[in-house]
């Protein structure tokens, strides 16, 4: 042990060799506070695959901060020896700690065996830090689809900036590589990127911006972005403060109006506690203004002591000075009646009360003698009576038994009562606790208690009395006095014409379609009509679709004691179809006190905010009232922390409803449902499309607060509101026709003076009626209207209750081809109610002058009209002779010539509505078109619409879809344009040679044939031929004896895709051609016989057909044709491809043409027009050839194309598919086949139907040539096809209900973008469960446009996953390599690596690692050649996650929200997608 001192002198030498610094002698950077701890989190989010840019700045941030960026950054090397070293290892593990802390679990375990901090920053720098080709595309796409979308300036900014800051970190600037700097890339790269930034922001604003965007934009020079962002943030704030002066929303409510009566308290008084003290500055008197002072606009006519000179001033005085009153000063009658108390208008009403009696004044109608005869209406009105008292038992309704009541009457008796009950006046009015005594000789009408039921005055003069509606200021009764009594008899006639609130002859199925179809109750109580019995009202149908109800909501009481204490708000949505404002919600605020309801439209849930703090700013600035309590249901849409704070600003108790307990909110629930059912019967009356559902809503929210309400005792809201009733002068009928006057018909004399609008309801700041003008499909607001109220243009010509599935029609007697002359039959399959025309269903039995080329489209929905085709012109392009021969024809028994006496009647045909069975629900169904009641709940018209298509792509697809081809021979040769077709070919056979007739040799065998049937359009949807060809049927023939070899001369699938996604992003023209009889053009040596053609032989002629010449069908026919067409190409100056045989190229001049051959289809494409031109005639005058001009329908798969791009689908091909499975009608699904599915299994029933099993995937395997969403799903059907069990054919309908979802699906190349191959593998290792080898699939892009993909189960089992992972990986470079071969020959240069995403680690370790080793030997192959291409530069793998790995749908079944997510990024396309 040594001594004290020797220790101290060791401990002083290694002091003097540790360098000076601050705490215990070490530098800065080995300093380590005590309260440092590996495990500390200085980022805000962990390190994944996707934010190394965000990641890699904070973490710099931190180290730099914390004084460690040395220990990762390389400058601060390691010591070597010393205490010093002891200290650098203790604080590098303490950054190691960091590091790994701040990173996400899959990425720690990448870097858990790293040394030092060093190492796991430069492998992270390796893995993420260079420049990632995805997720700066994913940036640029992100940046280019972000838009504000009502967010503010700063926040939309704010995510811009972020995207920058990310691509400028995984693409930094560049740097100078001039030595002196002379070439000042860094300023140019600065100003360019700076200029784009620009363009970004500017281009993703709201279009309420567009105005400074321009003038932004026509600045010179460019203004910086700081400086546009200024502009346009104060441009958004001026935006705002306008917008708090005179808020403008889409809602439908009540009409604020200046100057009514103040909202009163629960005693029917007004809050003078928040009235304003007014001050005249004129009179100097408080309680008005200037512009109301009397001094100035005139006194009333009955004021007191108001002096003659006063009143001549006021004569004098111009009417529009008088009209400046106020509404207070209007209320004042200005004109005097002889009784006090009535004006004239209610004194000319009694007057015809009383026929006419009233001459004058009171003293005058003494001689009246009016008499009352005995009758339970004579009433006695008593004001000395507590209660009223009637004497029949007959009178009273409700009546409760007896009761312990006494009554005195007026000879001092005391009697007992007998009931209290209400009782129903003539005139509609129902009095409540009505005494029954038998014993009273009379009926008594206690004035005191009608005064306090009722809102009623009682006027009492010397001879009559008159009983006045104070809110309606209606007279509505009037006695007799009579021996001192005052008798009352109420006559309904006499009480209709006094308390109409508007005196009209208006019907009252009219009024009921005005007021949105309420109730008749409701409608009875408005006085608008004369009441009608109960059995006279009539049923609406629009009434009983739209409100048919499902239970009963029990009634609730006000709760409140003024407006606005209480409101009720709940939101509705998301509806599938956005209204015209693009609004796919609306917030619904119902008052408790007043039940008025405000409705607001919603683009988007997180506006809620926004309108409901608005709402209380309306209701405490407009009506001087603070919302105190707001009630909703328990959802969280209104407890986010922005209204939370609101709530606790304003003040404002939240209460929610308890959970699974909507009953609580019921108010605003039952208002939505009243709101709906009125809409729907609203746009059920008017046949709107259901796009206008957001008008019909609004409306509805406006008539229902003009509506009475049981719970205010029979009052409107809106009346409840402002203390008086609503006009309802202005209300017409929604939807109907109207013709608004157009103000810019002065620019032509001659031009219309009326525009014809559809009526959609009241605007909410104007006084004016919303239209939509027909003619530009335009909303207008216009005051000047006429409206013609029977007329609603949306009507179609039948009932607008249609089938969802149109029934089969009958075949015609030419083929329906359009003309110019007639309109197109088009499909469509929006949803909505539109008149749109379609075939209408013959009724005639006999099928001989049928043609073979029409059919029902499957997308025809429920809303189409039949289109009348009595009068419309031929079709253009019929064959000549339209009718069959007689021998192709039913018998005909009625060709006698001797006449008939009379005719035979008709039989009698049934009327019975025909409805099919309940066990055929969810199947196609085709019954009479007169009387089909469809059973589909999803009509395949809301999944196919035809809107986003060009008109003349319309006609095209409409001519696809109607014309039918035959697919046997008894069933073309019935019509005369296919006898032509197959007349025609045998003469094209004839003429060539093709064969000799003679004697079957002996020891021969003669092949069959069969005829195919195929029809040629014009790219305008015209046909441009009817082609039947003659195939033989050659599978049949025996190697060695009929042929020696065979060859196909198809080009390969990927190679079309390819192509055309190059023709698709440079804008090369693309024509179709088609070879009349292709393989003509080949001789054939081997000695081969065929049976006659069907149709053409005789009976009893045995012979058979010596073949001389190549024919359809043959082993060897394609061969010989496709000799003779490359050596004529070739001939041209065409190249042939050495990547794919059937593709030649042309260059010459800078021109590059290409020619792509598909057996006898042939697609020509190029850069130059002429070019092509040549071409055709050069093969034209080589082959008979048909030109069918642009590319529009090629091998079954349809082009349209625009300037933004071109999509290939198999729209037709995929319903083809659907209807003969008879699953047109099935419900949709979202994902092709289950998650976690058993179908390798070969176990269960077997399939009920194998044959049909197997002719589904086969068809099937050729949809997936434009849906790679389904090549899964097919592969693992056709590993069933051997032996189906029943489980296949139930996935295989699983396969046809998402088809069913998305028909017209296909790929989208697109003209933007660049031309460089990226690709994506993945394997599922030991996927399959009855052999245990694993799945490969790939897919590969071609900049954005998808060209390959593909799914295979590998030929040998793999041992591990990373044997099968490089198995994929392996293939995926194979099809690359193929790839770039093609391109190259098609001029695109591929100089730069190919990206290859790839989840497993260990693969991609595999492929990097230039030694191998056990792990590798059974795979060393796959090795070798997927190294020599990474070690070439061509491939360069990557890692992937696997939630972005594409190719993973393509090796395992994924859930429906992974699946929709990976289909998002295939670059696929629906443009017949429904709305």
């Amino acid at each position: 042990m040594a001594s004290d001192d020797e220790t101290t002198k060791s401990t002083a030498t290694t002091t003097k060799s540790v360098p000076s610094g601050s705490g215990d002698g070490f530098p800065p950077a080995f300093v380590l506070p005590h309260s440092d701890s590996p495990n500390q989190l200085f980022v805000g989010e962990l390190l994944t695959d996707s934010n190394y840019g965000e990641w890699i700045g904070d973490i710099t941030d931190s180290f730099i901060a914390k004084n460690k960026m040395g220990f990762v950054d390389g400058s601060l090397s390691k010591p070597t020896d010393g205490v010093l070293l002891e200290q650098w290892k203790r604080c590098d593990a303490m950054v190691k700690g960091w590091l790994k802390t701040a990173m996400s679990k899959e990425i720690r375990s990448s870097v858990r065996f790293a040394r030092t901090s060093r190492e796991i920053w430069l492998d992270l720098e390796s893995r993420f830090g260079r420049g990632s080709a995805p997720r700066l595309y994913e940036l640029r796409r992100s940046i280019a689809l972000l838009q504000q979308e009502k967010s503010t300036v700063s926040s939309f900014y704010t995510k811009l900036r972020g995207f920058w800051d990310e691509i400028q970190s995984i693409s930094p600037a560049p740097e100078c590589s001039c030595g002196g700097c002379t070439c000042d890339v860094k300023r140019k790269y600065r100003e360019t990127k700076t200029s784009e930034q620009l363009f970004d922001f500017l281009m993703g604003l709201d279009e309420a911006f567009s105005t400074v965007k321009t003038q932004i934009l026509a600045m010179r020079p460019m203004p910086s972005l700081a400086d546009a962002y200024h502009l346009v943030n104060n441009d958004e704030q001026q935006r705002k403060i306008a917008t708090n002066r005179r808020p403008h929303v889409e809602a439908a409510a009540f009409h604020v109006q200046d100057g009514r009566t103040p909202p009163r308290n629960s005693s029917g008084r007004s809050d003078d506690s928040s009235r304003p003290r007014y001050l005249c500055d004129h009179c100097g008197k408080t309680g008005h203004t200037r512009d109301r002072c009397y001094e100035l606009i005139g006194w009333p006519e009955r004021r007191p002591n108001k002096g003659d000179k006063e009143k001549e001033q006021d004569h004098r005085r111009k009417p529009s000075e008088r009209a400046r009153a106020g509404p207070r000063a209007a209320q004042v009658e200005v004109s005097e009646s002889p009784i006090p108390g009535l004006n004239a208008s209610q004194f000319e009403q009694l007057k015809t009360l009383f026929g006419g009696e009233l001459k004058a004044i009171p003293d005058k109608m003494t001689g009246t003698s009016l008499s009352f005869p005995d009758s339970n209406d004579v009433w006695l009105i008593d004001t000395g009576c507590n209660e009223h008292i009637v004497n029949d038992s007959k009178m009273i309704t409700g009546s409760r038994g007896e009761l312990d009541l006494q009554v005195r009457v007026p000879d001092g008796s005391i009697v007992g009562v007998h009931g209290i009950g209400s009782v129903h006046l003539s005139n509609g009015m129902i009095l409540p606790r009505v005494l029954l005594v038998p014993e009273f000789k009379c009926n008594l009408l206690s004035v005191s208690q009608l005064t306090r039921d009722f809102s009623l005055a009682l006027i009492f003069l010397r001879d009559f009395c008159v009983i006045q509606d104070l809110r309606s200021k209606t007279i509505i009764g009037t006695g007799m006095q009579s021996d001192g009594l005052y008798y009352l008899r109420l006559f309904s006639v006499v009480r209709e014409e006094m308390a109409c609130a508007v005196r009209s002859t208006i019907s009252a199925d009219l009024w009921h379609s005005r007021l949105g179809h309420p109730s008749p109750e409701k409608l009875d109580l408005l006085h608008l009509v004369p009441s009608t019995r109960k059995s006279d009202k009539q049923l609406c149908s629009s009434c009983l679709r739209a409100k048919q109800p499902r239970l009963v909501f029990p009634s609730s009481s006000i709760r409140s004691s003024r407006p606005f204490d209480i409101i009720h708000i709940d939101i509705w949505g998301g509806y599938k179809v956005p209204s015209l404002s693009g609004a796919q919600y609306f917030l619904t605020v119902v008052d408790d006190f007043t039940r008025g309801v405000w409705i607001y439209l919603l683009k988007f849930k997180s506006e809620k905010a926004k309108y409901l703090q608005l709402f209380v700013r309306l209701a405490s600035r407009q009506f001087s009232a603070a919302v105190r309590v707001i009630q909703t249901d328990n959802g969280t849409e209104f407890q986010s922390h922005e209204l939370l704070d609101f709530y606790a600003a304003e003040g404002i108790h939240l209460q929610t409803s308890c959970t699974d307990t909507p009953q609580q909110n019921g108010v605003v629930e039952r208002k939505h449902r009243h709101i709906l059912d009125t809409a729907r019967a609203l746009r059920f009356h008017a046949n709107l499309p259901k796009r206008f559902w957001g008008e019909c809503v609004l409306t509805a929210g406006y008539l229902i607060n003009r509506l009475p309400h049981r719970a205010l005792g029979n009052q409107t809201p809106y009346e409840r509101l402002f203390n008086h009733r609503p006009s309802y002068d202005h209300l017409r009928a929604f939807g109907c026709l109207a013709y608004s006057k157009d103000t810019h018909s002065h620019l032509d004399k001659f031009g219309e003076r009326g525009r014809a609008c559809v009526f959609l309801g009241y605007p909410s700041s104007q006084k004016g009626y919303r239209l939509l003008e027909l003619s530009s499909q335009k909303l207008i607001v216009s005051r000047d209207v006429i409206f013609d109220e029977a007329v609603f243009p949306f009507h179609t010509l039948t009932s607008d209750i249609q089938p969802a599935i149109v029934p089969m029609t009958r075949l015609d007697p030419s083929p329906p081809v359009p003309s110019d002359d007639e309109a197109v039959v088009l499909p469509v399959s929006n949803g909505d109610t539109s008149p749109t025309p379609i075939v209408e269903e013959s009724t005639h039995e006999d099928t001989t002058g049928a043609s073979p080329c029409t059919s029902t489209s499957p997308c025809m929905g429920s809303s189409l009209a039949p289109h009348d085709h009595a009068n419309s012109p031929p079709p253009a392009n019929s064959p000549p002779h339209a009718n069959p021969p007689h021998a192709a024809s039913p018998p005909n028994t009625s060709n006698s010539k001797s006449p008939s006496p009379s005719p035979a009647p008709p039989p009698r045909r049934s009327t019975r509505v025909t409805r099919p069975s309940v066990q055929l629900q969810g199947y196609d169904t085709y019954l009479p078109s007169s009387h089909t009641v469809t059973t589909a709940k999803y009509p395949l018209s809301a999944y196919v619409t035809f809107t986003r298509l060009s008109p003349k792509h319309r006609v095209f697809v409409a001519a696809v879809d109607t014309l039918v081809e035959p697919q046997f021979f008894h069933d073309a040769v019935r019509y005369a344009c296919w006898r032509e077709a197959m007349q025609r070919e045998i003469d094209a056979l004839e003429a060539n040679g093709t064969w000799d007739l003679q004697e079957l040799p002996p020891g021969k065998k003669a092949i069959a044939s069969k005829w195919v049937y195929k029809i040629k359009f014009h790219p305008d949807g015209t046909v441009e031929r009817y082609k039947a060809r003659l195939v033989a049927k050659g599978f049949t023939q025996i190697e060695g004896v009929d042929y020696h070899d065979t060859f196909a001369p198809v080009a390969k699938l990927v190679t079309v895709r390819c192509v055309l996604a190059v023709a698709a992003h440079r804008g090369w023209h693309l024509h179709q051609m088609d070879v009349n009889n292709a393989f003509l053009h080949g001789d054939l040596h081997e000695e081969v016989y065929m049976k006659l053609p069907p149709g053409f032989s005789r009976p009893g002629d045995n012979r058979v057909c010596r073949l001389r010449k190549s024919l359809y069908g043959l082993k060897q026919a394609s061969r010989n044709w496709y000799m003779k067409f490359a050596t004529s190409l070739q001939e041209f100056g065409f190249q042939q491809s050495k990547a794919d045989h059937s593709l030649f190229t042309y260059r010459q001049h800078g021109v590059f043409t290409f020619a792509l051959i598909y057996v006898d289809d042939l697609i020509l494409g190029g850069d130059d027009l002429p070019t092509i031109q040549r071409v055709k005639g050069f093969l034209h005058d080589q082959f008979s050839i048909k030109d069918l001009g642009v590319l529009k329908y090629f091998l079954g798969i349809e082009v349209a194309r625009s300037r933004t791009g071109m999509v290939l689908s198999q729209r037709k091909y995929t319903l083809d598919i659907l209807k003969d499975a008879g699953a047109l009608a099935v419900k949709p699904c979202s994902f092709p086949i289950e998650q976690n599915h058993h179908l390798t299994r070969i176990e269960g029933p077997a399939a009920k139907d194998p044959s049909g099993f197997r002719r589904l995937v086969g068809r099937l395997q050729y949809l997936t040539v434009t849906r790679p969403d389904i090549v899964y799903a097919v592969n693992i059907l056709s590993q069933a096809v051997h032996s189906p069990r029943q489980e296949h054919e139930d996935a295989a309908q699983r396969v046809l209900r998402y088809l069913k979802g998305a028909p017209g699906r296909g790929l989208l190349f697109p003209t933007g973008g660049t031309l460089s191959l990226t690709a994506y593998c993945d394997a599922d290792w030991g996927g399959c469960q009855h052999t245990r080898r694993s799945t490969t699939g790939y897919f590969i892009r071609l900049g954005d446009s998808p060209i390959s993909w593909r799914t295979k189960k590998q030929s040998v089992v793999a041992r591990s996953s990373a044997e099968a992972e490089y198995r994929a990986m392996a293939s995926t470079v194979s099809e690359l390599v193929w790839l770039r071969w093609l391109l190259s020959e098609l001029g695109i240069s591929c100089s730069s690596s190919t990206p290859l995403y790839c989840d497993n680690q260990a693969a991609l370790h595999i492929a990097a690692n230039p030694v191998f080793h056990e792990r590798t030997k059974h795979v060393e192959m796959d090795c070798h050649f997927v190294r020599e291409r990474v070690t070439s530069g061509e491939i360069a793998p990557r890692k992937i996650s696997s939630q972005n790995q594409v190719a993973d749908m393509f090796t395992k079944g994924l859930g429906g929200e992974q699946f929709a997510f990976l289909t998002s990024k295939l670059g696929v396309h629906d443009i017949h997608a429904s709305a």
